[in-house]
């Protein structure tokens, strides 16, 4: 074999790696970029037949689809599960994307016990075409606050998370929080509210406590070491 065949052969190889190392990049890349089902779909992965359908990446996300149920108001619990989203009133969306299991396992001694922790993005809204990522966790960091919007994690198990949204407007309506009750004992965005006149000793306690709008946008009574100590001695 004559040296220029051999090196037509060895630049043939070598263009077919490049073309292949492209490839590679190309399809890693394309899929580094799918955050949702929707993007999952039209890149032609495999749809499960499922309710709701999903969708999963060569790497090894699965992304659910969201079913609409109307847009969501802020300062309600909502529950969701890995991969599943949320919208809200105003067009931004929270999306739970995996949830981790630190905590210390029976029979092992531990430096700390660990907690369930949650790995979410938001995007939409005032927040715009951005996706930012956050992580909250049930004993580190239970709050967080993105832009104008408060994300509060009540709870979580191993498969889902239950979370309060609040947005900036909530906590500045500029709408007050009344007092009412026959004996003062109601906190309400309602102005006159009655009740039955019966009265009961804890209702002493509200005397000094303050009647505001709480984290979830709702009115309610502020709760302070005064007042858990004054009710709890009722």
């Amino acid at each position: 074999m004559s040296t220029k065949i051999i090196s037509i052969i060895i630049l043939v190889v070598f263009i077919i790696a490049i073309l292949i190392g492209v490839i590679f990049v190309f399809q890693n890349n394309k899929i580094a970029v799918i955050n949702s089902f929707e993007e999952c779909a039209l890149a032609g992965y495999p749809i499960m037949e499922s309710y709701p359908e999903q969708c999963k990446t060569p790497d090894g996300r699965n992304f659910i689809r969201t079913i609409s149920q109307g847009k969501n108001t802020f300062g309600q619990a909502k529950t969701l599960a890995i991969n599943e989203s949320v919208q809200f009133t105003d067009g931004v969306s929270i999306t739970l994307l995996e949830i981790n299991d630190s905590r210390c396992k029976a029979g092992v001694v531990c430096v700390w016990a660990g907690e369930l922790s949650a790995k979410l993005n938001i995007t939409g809204g005032d927040i715009g075409d951005l996706i930012k990522e956050f992580t909250l966790g049930m004993t580190t960091k239970k709050i967080t606050v993105i832009d104008k919007y408060t994300v509060i994690l009540n709870s979580a198990t191993e498969n889902s998370v239950n979370i309060i949204v609040t947005k900036e407007s909530t906590f500045g309506d500029p709408k007050p929080c009344y007092i009412g009750g026959c004996s003062g004992q109601i906190c309400s965005d309602q102005q006159g509210v009655v009740s039955t006149c019966e009265y009961k000793e804890e209702y002493a306690c509200y005397k000094s406590a303050k009647c505001e709008r709480q984290q979830n946008g709702q009115c309610g009574w502020t709760d302070t070491v005064e007042l858990t100590t004054c009710l709890s001695g009722k």
